[in-house]
């Protein structure tokens, strides 16, 4: 479930290519991420949310499912409502749910995401909090920190997973765009 990060872009690989090759036990992967997710999230994320509750799904990934009902040129007021329809439509979800969080993709290429799209530093904040206390009152929601993570990489500091610490290049997993993870992005 997700966007353009999901659905492979620049690399040829889906998010659940990654994961069909990943998991060891019996299992079929259901694949709704959609890379226009920027144009029409919500409407998009309807259909993919629907077809998911359809299939019974036992699991439900969403690494960048939320990252365009924040992003985008929309006001503050704009980027709440959004999210907390994207939000919403997870409720009626009893399997788990693994959802990233929103990263400071400040930098990244300006032909891929214009600065005015990108939300302010205050914002994302604000915005993550909302995140968090909505997954807090969902048990079966778990919260992947990109947030974090990429806020390390920026810096050049090791990114921590589970207990695992590992320094990577930005270059390693992020494209030329620096706005979406190369294969071995993908991966980590």
């Amino acid at each position: 479930l997700g966007a353009s990060m999901s659905a492979g872009f620049g690399t040829g690989r889906t998010l659940a290519d990654i994961l069909d090759a990943a998991i060891r036990a019996d299992h079929e992967v259901v694949d709704t991420a959609d890379p226009h997710y920027f144009r029409k999230a919500l409407e998009l994320a309807r259909k993919s949310t629907a077809e998911l509750k359809a299939r019974d799904c036992t699991l439900v990934v969403g690494l960048d499912y939320i990252f365009w009902f924040a992003y985008g040129k929309k006001t503050l007021a704009e980027r709440q409502r959004d999210l907390a329809e994207g939000l919403r439509l997870l409720e009626d979800f009893a399997s788990p749910i693994l959802l990233g969080d929103l990263p400071d993709m400040e930098g990244a290429s300006e032909e891929m995401i214009p600065g005015e799209a990108i939300p302010p530093a205050g914002e994302l904040a604000e915005l993550n909090q909302a995140i968090a206390a909505w997954a807090q009152g969902h048990a079966h929601v778990r919260i992947l920190p990109l947030s974090a993570w990429v806020a390390s990489l920026k810096a050049g500091k090791p990114i921590a997973i589970g207990s695992a610490r590992k320094t990577l290049e930005a270059l390693q997993v992020l494209q030329d765009d620096g706005l979406h993870p190369t294969e071995r992005g993908q991966i980590v």
